[in-house]
């Protein structure tokens, strides 16, 4: 589902903390889990950022994040990014 940027940045995001109750409640009238969360770096590298690991922190899922040359999925272990293989099916 899709997050107003707060800071109406082309380069940071701050996901609306409003969308994702709304997400996490429609998860839950759906009978679904919500495995991770996903977003795009268009113009970087599919690593988490500093604003990425701090909202890692606060969302302790799986963070999706893709760029123009792949898609990599992180989990925070120990504080410290660790890069998860994505599995297609």
């Amino acid at each position: 589902m899709p997050a107003e940027n707060l800071l109406r940045s082309p380069v940071e995001f701050l996901a609306n903390p409003l969308d994702i109750v709304v997400a996490y409640k429609a998860a839950e009238n759906l009978h679904i889990d919500v495995v991770a969360l996903y977003h795009t770096h268009p113009d970087g590298d599919a690593a988490p950022s500093q604003m990425d690991l701090e909202g890692m922190r606060l969302w302790p899922l799986p963070w999706i994040i893709a760029s123009r040359s792949s898609v990599r999925a992180w989990v925070l272990s120990s504080g410290l990014p660790e890069e998860v293989t994505l599995e297609v099916v």
